[in-house]
């Protein structure tokens, strides 16, 4: 009996590995893939960067007590920080500006990022950290945050805009 079982087992198993959706049919996605035509993605805004910004802290915060966490690489240690504000002004680097500031590759050709205000709990310093955004299938997320300035002083130079 355990024997016939295992016998259909492999049957159906074969069958189905070897089963087409739609025999004798051409192909139902000849070519190349397109999985919804119509018009491209809309432009990103200084609005989408600054809600896709506040979704991500608001998100964050809530798994890790009501506050954002972020190490600090110059003084080698996690900072605790709540947010003041999102700026509304949206930046924008160029992929070869992006590369010369951060050493790595860009992950567009545009870069686009937008600043937010914190201060640091328990002291009185406030930092202003840029949250540097792009498209994901789950929406706008960071890909780099950093740390730009630290009580108004800059950490970080970035190129004239232009």
């Amino acid at each position: 009996m355990r024997g016939m079982w295992v016998v259909a087992l492999v049957m159906v198993t074969l069958m189905a590995l070897g089963a087409q959706e739609h025999p004798g049919k051409p192909a139902e996605h000849p070519g190349k893939p397109v999985e919804h035509p119509g018009k491209p993605a809309a432009k990103i805004t200084a609005e989408d960067i600054r809600k896709g910004i506040q979704a991500y802290i608001t998100k964050d915060t809530q798994l890790k007590g009501g506050y954002f966490l972020i190490w600090d690489s110059q003084t080698k240690r996690p900072r605790v920080l709540q947010l003041v504000k999102v700026h509304d002004k949206l930046n924008k680097l160029t992929a070869s500006d992006y590369e010369r500031l951060f050493k790595t590759k860009a992950p567009t050709a545009e870069v686009y990022f937008a600043c937010c205000d914190f201060r640091e709990v328990g002291t009185k310093a406030t930092l202003d950290l840029d949250f540097f955004m792009q498209a994901t299938p789950a929406g706008l997320e960071p890909f780099r945050i950093v740390i730009h300035k630290e009580n108004g002083k800059p950490r970080l130079q970035y190129p004239p805009t232009k």
